[in-house]
């Protein structure tokens, strides 16, 4: 079934959610995960906090083997080793949307889970796939990707945070606090 993504400032998105067992509830969130992400073409992956369930379950898009249209499960994930070698990569997130900021994830990691059949998986993953997965394994321990961009981002984006709850219409692109003027089309940039 198709799910609303949870969004910013919901408690479940801060929690750190509970260990999946195989039972009829958690194959329903897998279902539920790979229904939701393939309705959203931009979306790289979703963690069942995102759509209002604290259990450690994540769905990607499978950039492993270049399959985008193909959706991974991952179960009860754990990093177990983490390369020193680190990517920049510009981040965002379906629960925060129109925010996008330069978060540092590793460039390889090696991670052991149980896919959807509940089998246990060990396998190392790097590129898109090792930073997605970093991501939404992120998502299972409560913490965001805001939670790691440098101080002088947070604070920007915080800001836009507290006043789009205000209910000014802002995004935050390219280092820039922007509001969009819906009913003229425009966007005007703020510093």
């Amino acid at each position: 079934m198709i799910k609303q993504v949870t969004q910013y400032g919901e408690e479940v998105l801060r929690q750190v959610a509970d260990i999946a067992i195989d039972n009829e509830n958690n194959r329903k969130i897998i279902q539920d995960l790979k229904d939701t992400l393939n309705e959203i073409p931009n979306g790289a992956g979703l963690a069942a906090p995102q759509i209002g369930e604290s259990v450690r379950i994540f769905a990607t898009r499978n950039y492993r083997d270049e399959k985008r249209d193909d959706i991974l499960i991952f179960v009860n994930p754990q990093i177990i080793e983490e390369s020193e070698q680190t990517i920049e990569i510009t981040d965002g997130c379906l629960s925060i949307p129109n925010v996008a900021g330069t978060t540092v994830r590793n460039s390889f990691i090696k991670v052991s889970y149980l896919n959807e059949n509940f089998e246990v998986i060990e396998e190392e993953l790097e590129g898109f796939q090792s930073v997605v997965f970093q991501h939404e394994n992120d998502h299972l321990n409560g913490v965001l990707f805001i939670d790691r961009l440098g101080e002088g981002e947070a604070e920007k984006i915080d800001e836009m945070l507290e006043k789009k709850a205000n209910g000014e219409n802002l995004a935050y692109m390219g280092g820039k606090i922007v509001s969009i003027n819906i009913q003229a089309s425009t966007i005007e940039g703020n510093e």
